[in-house]
């Protein structure tokens, strides 16, 4: 991954991603007027899906299938097209999850993670976890493509980032060969915080060169436990920003605008930015998952 400035942080995303079919301008200029507009949140006790007229991602893979393997599927726009990611082309980076409790970053990530394991078979994708939630992830820690999982604080984590960065090394200089590899970090934040120097060092260099070498980094980070970059947050290449309720001094560094941060549904909408433009999109609704659909 290349070194790039603040403003052109988000913007590599629309290499990396791919929006199926082409959106008519004036869908567009909608889509973008529609991010700064007032989105009440959800009355104490309603129900998500009163607010959420999605299919459920195992629908929605169905509709779109055959899909690759190594297709990660996003999210849902307004107008109901996927954004899809590829994970066989480096371009977008690694993938961060920013926001505030609550506003639905381990619900993305999963329904991103059990998206490209219902497309790609065990042997050509292998996921690794650090989470202290193992409950949240037990349909993919129990599937074939589960490797190694640990907690933030547990030694494992840190042996896990040594050897993903050893097989990132192995592979660039072309004595590594294999399936992609998948880090997911739930707890960003209370990570690096538990992590050693060498660790940490380890980390920012897997997150930036990684996906070059088919390692993969997906993280959720709370924006309330937070206040200053670091080389780890810094070196992911694509972030996807939920509901923050945090200090100006968060969002500064995250440049991500503060009318945009609060408008956004808790657990339901996300975005990011595309083509110069901020785009909301929805999170689909996982359900029970499990079953591998047709794959080309």
């Amino acid at each position: 991954m290349n070194e790039y400035d603040s403003s052109d942080k988000y913007n590599r995303f629309e290499m990396g991603l791919e929006i199926l079919t082409n959106r008519q301008d004036e869908r567009r200029t909608q889509i973008n007027t529609s991010l700064t507009d007032p989105v009440d949140p959800l009355p104490p006790g309603s129900e998500l899906q009163i607010y959420y007229p999605l299919p459920s991602l195992e629908h929605l893979i169905q509709d779109l299938a055959p899909l690759p393997i190594h297709s990660v599927v996003v999210g849902v726009c307004d107008d109901g097209l996927p954004i899809l990611l590829d994970l066989m082309n480096p371009t977008s980076g690694c993938i961060l999850l920013a926001g505030g409790a609550g506003c639905g970053k381990t619900r993305l990530m999963a329904s991103m993670v059990q998206s490209v394991s219902m497309v790609t078979p065990h042997r050509k994708l292998r996921i690794t976890g650090i989470t202290n939630s193992l409950k949240d992830w037990q349909v993919t820690a129990s599937s074939p493509h589960s490797y190694r999982w640990s907690s933030p604080s547990g030694l494992e984590a840190s042996a896990i980032i040594h050897e993903l960065a050893r097989i990132s090394e192995q592979r660039r200089d072309g004595h590594e060969d294999g399936s992609v590899l998948l880090l997911v970090i739930d707890e960003l934040a209370e990570l690096l915080d538990k992590l050693d120097r060498e660790s940490i060092d380890l980390l920012a260099w897997l997150v930036k060169n990684g996906p070059a070498c088919r390692v993969w980094t997906f993280a959720a980070l709370d924006t309330s436990q937070i206040l200053d970059p670091s080389k780890v947050v810094e070196a992911f290449g694509t972030w996807l920003f939920g509901n923050t309720r945090t200090e100006q001094t968060s969002l500064d560094f995250l440049h991500f605008p503060q009318d945009i941060a609060g408008s956004l549904i808790p657990g339901a909408q996300f975005c990011l930015v595309m083509e110069g433009e901020w785009l909301r999109f929805w999170i689909p609704s996982t359900g029970s998952i499990g079953k591998q659909v047709q794959t080309r």
